[in-house]
């Protein structure tokens, strides 16, 4: 639908998050990610709902992604991890769709090996400054799990001066304001589905930067590496924008 497409576009153009990484944070390689979630996400769908013999184009998403930023790509993975286990009905009934990830994956890791390989060489080879203050200061360093407060506050917030230490970053009041149109809304309908599925994984993803989430306990733990929580909203950004453009 040309519409809904046009509308989701501007929506996560023009999200909150996005204009907080290109002119607070300056956030440049983050910011180029938005670019290709949109690609990724297009992939899932073509392995989860499409035409699974497409996986490539997840492929391809993911390893634009990895040249671009070293954090999206880990939390994009962490987010396809839990769209998978919430269609695993899908994949139990069509193997053939399992099969195409394993392979999207494996070709992933291929063409992305010549970043991939030497990243975990000198991971393994040295120490880095960061590995100091995590060891002290615990799994974050730089930040903590965002507090209910900040997360709420982030939702119904918009543009305002560039002051670092009280800024506040969410999805963005008007991200908000048009998710809500859901409650206004009735029926049945495959496309409606789908928009709440999307509004349902942000809302997880929501959750997963809030306290609720075992931060300090391992494997979970082991998203830490990402130092701020609120990097999820890249993510959110592009679910919200979709089904608020649906809605």
């Amino acid at each position: 639908n040309s519409f809904i497409a046009f509308v989701s576009a501007i929506l996560y153009t023009f999200s909150y998050y996005k204009l907080i990484d290109t002119y607070t944070r300056s956030a440049l390689s983050e910011t180029l990610c938005f670019t290709f979630v949109p690609l990724v996400m297009w992939g899932m769908y073509e392995i989860i709902s499409g035409n699974y013999k497409k996986w490539y184009i997840l492929s391809i998403g993911m390893r634009l992604m990895v040249f671009a930023h070293t954090a999206s790509p880990y939390i994009t993975s962490f987010t396809i991890l839990i769209i998978i286990l919430m269609t695993i009905r899908r994949f139990i009934k069509e193997p053939k769709r399992i099969y195409a990830f394993i392979l999207a994956v494996v070709a992933t890791i291929f063409i992305s090996a010549c970043f991939i390989f030497p990243l975990l060489e000198i991971m393994r080879s040295t120490t880095f400054a960061m590995d100091k203050v995590v060891k002290e200061e615990g799994v974050f360093g730089m930040a903590s799990p965002s507090s209910f407060y900040f997360l709420i506050k982030g939702m119904f917030t918009g543009i305002m001066p560039s002051i670092i230490p009280n800024l506040i970053i969410g999805s963005g009041i008007v991200i908000t304001w048009i998710i809500s149109l859901r409650l206004f809304i009735s029926g049945k309908e495959q496309l409606l589905k789908r928009a709440d599925f999307l509004l349902i994984i942000g809302a997880i993803l929501i959750l997963v930067m809030s306290p609720l989430y075992p931060w300090h306990t391992f494997p979970f733990s082991e998203l830490g590496i990402i130092q701020f929580p609120w990097r999820f909203h890249l993510l959110i950004s592009f679910f919200w924008a979709v089904a608020g453009s649906i809605y």
